[in-house]
Parts: structure tokens; sequence; C-alpha cells
């Protein structure tokens, strides 16, 4: 028993055995310093992201519409019973949320950066057109037995945020204009409402001048960041929104119909029709009821497509790959070879792999990401090279692993800019790397000196 002991150690000895389970003991132990450059990256995505947060919040917050809409008083008398179970007339009054017939918005945003610290976040003022027109007829055609107080309605327009609201600059219903105030959430139940008073009485209560049609046009300017939105309220709504932001990324319950982009902006269309949303042209509120209508808004958002975190978070799922990489290269020297190499040799090119996310963190803030790439892999691929010519002993060995390094990096950033292939290519990449070590390896004789027995 002692004596096969000895012989299983010393086949563990002389075939790299010992060596394979040291490599492999040296990978466990980068665990703790590859989560904690991960952790390092997961801070700064978040500190870029509350220093956004702040620059859009202090410039006026997202920028989103609705509206507009009328709230129309009506009211009915119904026979109820009292505290003694007595029967009682009472009155009851009821608000109507009125949506428009048609709806027209066009928003027209042009943007600016702004800077917190290092970090940079686009803005814009946006002015904005909101024309369109009511049917007062839905309103008796669905609640025929009701009293309408036409005298006491009011128009009210919803903002994202009121903050953002930089001025009303026309504000016309039904030919005269109107003074909007603010009234919290009153009506519809997102954003933050504006109302204002829009008396339609005419002869003994009746609608004015027997007309049944309501237009309004409105003009206002907002400011905000990082997106702009609009809730379609209209029964056939219109959206146009334009900007000379390169780069929009659409988002909501409806994409653009048409869309046109340049290196000077873009503009996208919408056409939404009152089938298509899960809002009705009338909503009625009960009593005590601030405002329920909602319906899912569209728009778009102002992309950064150079947003380092998220492609370091992206290069370092690589992270083990590229720490294999040069302790494959350094084994297969040794096994091939025969260079002898220390393990702090391997903590030392494996801590190479380290200071390389790193670098391609630290440098991707302050240059736009692929230049930072650039630099962070060439500046590590220069010094293994080095590193490899003097552990390896000969200039042709360094230049080896130096082109093996060289290469995983250029096959990532290959990889990074091809995201929607980054899995397949990913999976040819590690195919491709295991059938090398394969074909490298496969006249090893791993069991030392012993020849297998014949069969």
């Amino acid at each position: 028993m002692k004596q096969e002991m000895n012989t299983l150690v010393q086949r563990v000895r002389s075939g790299y055995g010992l060596k394979l389970v040291v490599i492999g003991l040296l990978l466990v132990a980068f665990i703790a310093p590859l989560a904690m450059v991960g952790q390092i990256i997961n801070d700064r995505a978040f500190r870029s992201e509350s220093a956004r947060n702040e620059v859009i919040e202090s410039w006026g917050g997202l920028a989103g519409l609705s509206g507009p809409y009328l709230l129309v008083p009506v009211s009915r008398t119904e026979w109820q019973r009292d505290e003694n179970g007595d029967p009682i007339q009472r009155t009851v009054t009821r608000t109507v949320i009125l949506f428009p017939e048609t709806l027209h918005v066009e928003i027209d945003a042009a943007t600016e950066i702004r800077s917190r610290g290092i970090f940079s976040v686009p803005v814009f003022a946006a002015d904005t057109v909101v024309t369109g027109a009511f049917d007062r007829a839905r309103v008796a055609e669905r609640l025929p037995e009701w009293t309408v107080h036409w005298g006491e309605v009011e128009i009210g327009l919803n903002v994202q945020r009121l903050k953002g609201l930089q001025g009303i600059t026309e504000s016309v219903a039904d030919g005269r204009p109107v003074a909007f105030e603010p009234s919290g959430d009153l009506g519809v139940q997102w954003g933050e409402a504006i109302t204002a008073a829009l008396p339609l009485t005419g002869p003994e209560g009746t609608p004015a001048a027997g007309a049944t049609t309501v237009d309004f046009r409105i003009a206002l300017r907002m400011n905000g960041g990082g997106s702009i939105s609009v809730m379609p309220v209209g029964r056939q709504t219109e959206v146009t929104i334009r900007s000379d932001w390169p780069s929009p990324s659409f988002f909501g319950s409806s994409l653009p119909a048409e869309r046109e982009y340049s290196e000077e902006g873009f503009t996208a269309r919408w056409n939404v029709s009152y089938l298509s949303r899960s809002l009705p042209a009338l909503v009625i509120l009960r009593e005590g009821d601030p405002g329920n209508a909602y319906t899912d808004p569209f728009g778009v958002q102002l992309f950064q497509p150079d947003n380092p975190y998220a492609r370091n978070e992206r290069s370092f799922k690589y992270a083990w790959l590229f720490l294999i990489v040069p302790f494959l290269t350094f084994f297969l020297f040794e096994v091939i070879r025969k260079r002898r190499i220390h393990v702090v040799q391997y903590l030392l090119a494996g801590s190479a792999d380290v200071v390389f996310y790193l670098l391609l963190l630290s440098i991707s803030e302050q240059l736009v990401f692929m230049a930072a790439y650039l630099i962070a892999a060439g500046a590590i691929t220069l010094l293994l090279t080095a590193y490899g010519t003097t552990v390896l002993r000969g200039m042709r060995e360094g230049l080896l692993l130096g082109a093996m390094i060289g290469l995983g990096y250029g096959y990532l950033a290959i990889v990074l800019q091809s995201e929607d292939y980054a899995l397949l290519l990913g999976s040819v990449g590690l195919f491709a790397v295991l059938a090398s070590v394969m074909y490298l390896t496969r006249n090893i004789a791993w069991f030392g000196n012993d020849e297998p027995e014949a069969a």
C-alpha cells in the first residue's frame, strides 16, 4: 500500500498534476480581488446614475405630458333612504373627465450637456404645442339623465413634473384665453395637474351657440432630462417629437409609425387610435375620487450609447477567461518547452488581468470606451510581453505570450462591439481555445514517463 502511494505521488509530481492543483488554487484565490473589482464597477455605475438623476432633477425632472381634458360637473336627483329607512330625494354630483376627439402634440427639444463632476448628462428645453378639439355631445349621449353644469367646466392639463414647466406662452380654448393654475393631481392619475376655468354656458344653461366642438391650442415650454413622454388621451392622437439628439431610444405603449435619423438629430411621429389604448373617451369620477384615468404613455429616451459602465460590466463577464489565458500559456510553456515557472510568477501574471479592468474603468470615465479599451489592453499586453520575455527566457517566447494576450483582448473587443452576436462569438472563441489546447497537448504523457499499457 505504501509503495502504491509513493508511486502515485511520484506520478503526480512528474506528470504536472501538482502544478495543475496549484494553478486551480490560484484561480480560487482570485475570486476575492475579482469580486472587489466587480463591486467597484457597480459602485461607479451607481454614482454615475445618482449624479445623472441629480442633474435631471435640478433641471426639471423627467418631462411628460397628458391632456388636455375637460372636467365637467354633472348632477341628478335620486331617491335614497335616510338613517331611519325613509325614502328621501338627494342630489348626486359627479365629475366627468372628457378627453379630446383629436389631439395633436408637437415637441421640439433642444439638448445640451450638463456635468456633475466627471459625469455628463443630456438635458433639454422643449417647446411644445398642443392642439385639438373636444366633442361636448358625448357627455349628453353617455349621461342623458344627468344635468350638465356647463358653466362650471374646467380644462386640465397634466405634466410629469411641474418644476420643469417654464411657462405657458399661449392658452386658448373655445376661442378665448384661459389662465391655468396648479391643482395637484386632479383628473388624470399621472403627473401633476394645472387647470383653468372654462365656462361653456349658453342660453338657459345649454351649450353656447349650439356648438358641440371646443377647440383648444396650448403652447408651453418644458425643461427636463432623460426622457420625453406623452399619454395618448385623444380619441385620435398624433404626436411628433423632434430633437437635435442623435441617439434616441423609443419606449412605451406605442412605437413611432415614422422615424428619421441623422447626425443633426431625429424626428419621430406617432399615430395612435383610441382602440389601441385602455382609456375610454369619457370617465365618470365617483364622489371624492381625485382622478383615476390612466393609460400607458410612450416617448423617447435620450440614450447615451457610449455608457462606460454598461460596457465595463459586459467586459468584466469575461474576466475569468482572461485570467486563465496567461495561466494556461505559462503552463503550456512548462509542459512543451520545459520552462520552469514559479507560482509567484503565475500570481503576478494573473494580477495583470485584474489591473486591466481597473485601468479600463478609470480611463473610460475620461475617454470614449473603445479608446480606453485600446489603452488598457495595450498596456497590459506590453507588460506581459516584457515580463514573459524574462520569465520564459527568450524574446520569442515573450512575443508569443504577448500575441496570445493581445489576440484575446482583440477578440473581446469584437465581442463587445457586436452585442447581438456576443454569445455566438464568445462560444466560438471558447471552442477555438479548447481545440488549440487539446491539439498542443495531444502527445503529452500526463502520467510522467510511464507509457500506458497496451490493450
